[in-house]
């Protein structure tokens, strides 16, 4: 089993990087990774025998003051994790009017993957004409 927590932090995220580091390093876990985010906040990875974690933090978006960390233990959860946290960081920094909370990325994301797998079934159907394998294809028919 795992756990997940959201925490809020008075200070900049690489101080919140810093003093969440050395938490984790006090209590026995190895950071195997932490990377500055495009947005300016940071992705930790670390570990401890056979459970791994992430912690994101990353700024407000409604108060620059403070910032947000999600983190999460167990390989599978961070995984989850991260997905969360990328929809996070397409919500602040979407510029689409329909765009209004991490449901509404994730179904735009979704169209987006939509749009592109039917693109490339028109296109494969009109450069082979060939409806029905395209169809099988794209669709994992069987005959």
């Amino acid at each position: 089993m795992g756990w997940a927590a959201k925490l809020q932090y008075s200070g900049s995220p690489q101080n919140a990087a810093a003093t969440l580091s050395s938490h984790f390093t006090g209590k026995g876990w190895q950071i195997t990774e932490s990377t500055e985010l495009d947005s300016g906040g940071v992705a930790i990875i670390f570990g401890k025998e056979s459970s791994t974690g992430i912690a994101v933090i990353d700024a407000d978006a409604t108060n620059p003051s403070v910032c947000d960390i999600v983190i999460t233990v167990d390989k599978f959860m961070a995984v989850v994790h991260l997905g969360l946290a990328y929809a996070q960081y397409r919500l602040l920094y979407e510029r689409a009017a329909s765009v209004h909370s991490v449901a509404d990325v994730i179904r735009q994301h979704r169209d987006e993957h939509t749009c592109d797998w039917l693109t490339g079934a028109c296109q494969e159907a009109v450069a082979t004409g060939d409806i029905a394998a395209v169809l099988k294809r794209f669709l994992r028919l069987t005959d």
